[in-house]
């Protein structure tokens, strides 16, 4: 019976020590939640609920999850706040690049990061990340595209928050064969990975906010059950083992 009690006993500390990564990862997942709701609030003030029930409306559809869809968001948020542009202006601009996001992720088979990190430096001005999707995207490729869009103001003559805006109508047009790609590709396999990550996220997530209401307290509830588990396993046994 030792030798089995023994087993038996490494069994339960491993189980109790996955389920603590476990709880810790859904608790991490849902403070993060928590954090971004901040962060969207900051950038669309009002419009921050219209942004998550945006994200979770797609969701399914883009196979990504609504926290993913509304980080990139915020970030493209962020940027266009930056440069001076109103929020009613480019709340739709930072819905349609998270979109574009996702689209550019399925159609060149790269992780969303990426895709993120190629537009996100093409929208500020950066080129080389977005070079080797074939994209160009420069101070002359901007230029020469306001003028062929009907502005007469030279690219130096131009406000950070006008460029901007040129360089965003340059990336929705020149990706206008990628849009839609990621909801027309979903059941791909690369795809449908995508997707199964995206539902792990939300249940995760989800689950996580169970334990937080205020985002609080709950790891010192943790941390009391493992130690009574901990008081317990430590407890000496007549011959110093589990299972006598």
């Amino acid at each position: 019976g030792g030798i089995k009690g023994i087993l038996a006993g490494l069994g339960i500390a491993v189980g109790i020590k996955e389920l603590g990564k476990l709880g810790i990862q859904c608790i991490n997942s849902a403070s993060d939640i928590k954090e971004l709701d901040n962060v969207l609030e900051q950038v669309f003030g009002k419009g921050k609920d219209e942004i998550a029930k945006w994200a979770e409306g797609v969701s399914t559809d883009v196979g990504r999850a609504s926290y993913q869809l509304q980080k990139f968001a915020s970030v493209y948020g962020s940027i266009f706040k930056g440069s001076g542009i109103k929020t009613e202006d480019f709340q739709g601009m930072s819905v349609e690049l998270s979109k574009l996001t996702a689209d550019f992720s399925s159609f060149f088979n790269v992780a969303d990061e990426e895709a993120f990190t190629a537009l996100k430096a093409g929208l500020t001005g950066e080129s080389e990340p977005l070079k080797r999707f074939g994209i160009i995207l420069n101070e002359t490729t901007a230029a020469e595209y306001a003028l062929a869009s009907g502005i007469k103001t030279k690219w130096k003559e131009m406000s950070e928050a006008q460029k901007q805006i040129v360089r965003y109508n340059f990336l929705m047009d020149k990706t206008n064969f990628i849009q839609g790609d990621a909801e027309r590709t979903i059941g791909a396999y690369a795809n449908q990975l995508k997707v199964m990550e995206a539902y792990i996220d939300n249940i995760s997530r989800s689950f996580g906010q169970k334990f937080i209401p205020a985002g609080e307290g709950v790891l010192g509830v943790i941390n009391n059950m493992l130690g009574a588990i901990d008081n317990l396993v430590s407890k000496p046994t007549t011959g110093g083992y589990i299972g006598e």
